[in-house]
């Protein structure tokens, strides 16, 4: 797969990406036998840093995206994020109940990586 090195090409507030996973089926722990796909809707970047979101812990560094109640989830970490079939993020964090409303999936942006990823 390729990844995405150009942060104008990264995906835009309301951008449909895609994601997959191993992780837990619900908040009960319970794993899939298939790996899972997900098409998921990036939010806006203001929402995810107010306080009763992620606040602080909201970086430039990050992208927030959500469906309707379904989310990456424990054990999905370290899985992609695609946008038109090419890596643009990577899995990194969420809040503890899956698929809540005020705790979207968080992903690590990779084009702002490259550099390091390079050398």
């Amino acid at each position: 797969l390729k990844f995405q090195r150009d942060e104008e090409a990264d995906p835009k507030e309301s951008a449909v990406v895609e994601t997959a996973g191993w992780g837990s089926l619900n908040n009960l722990g319970g794993r899939p036998d298939k790996l899972q796909e997900l098409s998921i809707t990036v939010m806006m970047r203001r929402l995810c840093g107010r306080s009763d979101y992620y606040g602080l812990k909201f970086t430039s560094n990050m992208l927030c995206a959500s469906g309707k109640l379904k989310d990456t989830c424990d054990g999905d970490s370290g899985g992609p994020l695609l946008y038109n079939g090419v890596v643009v993020g990577i899995t990194s964090n969420g809040g503890k109940k899956c698929g809540s409303t005020k705790k979207p999936g968080l992903y690590t942006i990779i084009s702002h990586y490259t550099s390091w990823i390079d050398s």
